[in-house]
């Protein structure tokens, strides 16, 4: 039909608009009715996507380390007349040392890696009572090695002058342990630091960063049982037999002691410690130099060193005895250390004791017994402690203060 109408325009030129419109509408209507038979379109409706909520959106990378546990406290004896705080902030430990508004304060504080160093901790210490910085070869040479639970460690005693409110002090020890940089400080008048200066050696000398106690707790300070162990043979190997004096109390050695003991309680207590180590271990005048060092002391010539020092015999061997402290130093913070060098079979022996100045002259007579009592062969019996005899040892001669006020 639609070829037909095609040649009739053809034709019929005259007509061609009109089959044009025919065949127009003919093609319209066959397509509508193609159409009739289906059904219609379907509308479909996509709902929109509803916004994630807070735990289906994807979290950033959190930046930077995750932060390390807290190191649990150590455990320690807790000094006569101090009394133990709650710890709060970066504290694991908080003690007053004292009573009234003249207490001092001690802390324990750790903190990861070198935590900044030597010299930068000791200076800001220093800059706390008020006295300027040293430079680091200075610093190390006033610090007075020390060791606590077994590491080795620095310490240092600063008393500024008195600004018109009072001279302040610190005394603070600083130890690195496995990766941790332990702070131990006490801060307070420099009256305060003065009165508790041994108090403070002796708890560094108590603390346990891994024991038996519960963390944190104050250890129960070693009984008569352990005493009677150390001078009756049950020891480290090595260590010599002695007899305890009366009012010592033995502790547990760790570290380079081979015996370590408290003498006396209280302000007068006194750290006792016994040493060993290969060959001559420096020498003599090296050794007693660094000992003036540590209670404030300049080194002496080695001359003057040995007319200061007195001889002694330890269980036979010949020895050398030295008394110094800066009583007279006019240091507010005064220490004192009774020492004592022996050299036996390749080995050099150093018996030490530390305390104040104050406190040193009364355990004299106690610490020459116990020198007395030492026996190095394991099979001598220790003699009975002889009764104590009045002290006759060549006290070094004291010497100024190191110069910022430092004791």
């Amino acid at each position: 039909m639609i070829e037909s109408l095609r040649r009739g325009a053809a034709s019929h030129p005259s007509q061609a608009t009109g089959a044009a419109g025919l065949v127009a509408a003919f093609v319209m209507t066959t397509l509508a009715l193609l159409g009739c038979g289906r059904d219609g379109v379907t509308r479909y409706e996509v709902p929109k996507e509803a916004p994630p909520t807070v735990s289906q959106r994807p979290m950033a990378p959190r930046m930077g380390l995750p932060s390390a546990p807290k190191p649990t406290a150590p455990t320690y004896t807790l000094p006569a007349g101090w009394t133990a705080k709650a710890a709060a902030g970066m504290r694991l430990i908080s003690l007053a040392a004292g009573k009234g508004a003249d207490a001092a304060d001690v802390s324990v504080v750790t903190l990861s890696g070198s935590a900044g160093g030597i010299a930068p901790n000791f200076n800001r210490w220093r800059r706390q009572v008020g006295l300027p910085p040293m430079p680091t070869e200075a610093l190390l040479k006033i610090l007075e090695p020390i060791t606590v639970g077994g590491q080795q460690g620095q310490l240092g005693v600063f008393v500024g002058k008195d600004s018109g409110e009072g001279a302040r002090g610190v005394i603070a020890g600083l130890v690195a342990r496995q990766g941790l940089t332990w702070f131990f400080k006490m801060s307070g008048s420099a009256s305060a630091i003065q009165a508790n200066t041994a108090a403070f050696r002796a708890f560094l000398a108590s603390v346990r960063f891994q024991g038996g106690a519960p963390a944190g707790r104050v250890a129960n300070p070693p009984g008569p049982a352990v005493a009677k162990g150390l001078a009756g043979g049950a020891r480290r190997g090595g260590t010599p037999q002695f007899a305890l004096p009366p009012g010592w109390t033995a502790k547990p050695a760790s570290g380079m002691r081979l015996i370590s003991l408290m003498a006396g309680a209280g302000a007068t207590v006194a750290d006792v410690s016994v040493v060993s180590l290969p060959g001559p271990a420096g020498g003599l005048s090296p050794n007693f130099n660094r000992w003036r060092r540590q209670v404030g002391l300049p080194p002496l010539a080695p001359a003057d060193l040995t007319a200061a020092l007195e001889a002694i015999t330890v269980d036979g061997q010949a020895g050398h005895l030295g008394v110094m402290s800066n009583a007279a130093a006019g240091a507010p913070a005064k220490s004192g250390v009774a020492a004592a060098l022996i050299s036996r079979q390749g080995k050099t022996w150093f018996f030490k004791l530390a305390t104040s100045a104050e406190a040193l002259k009364g355990h004299l007579p106690a610490f020459r017994a116990f020198l007395a009592s030492v026996r190095f062969e394991a099979g001598a019996a220790p003699p009975e402690a002889p009764p104590p005899k009045s002290p006759s040892a060549k006290t070094a001669p004291a010497a100024a203060a190191n110069p910022g006020g430092q004791p």
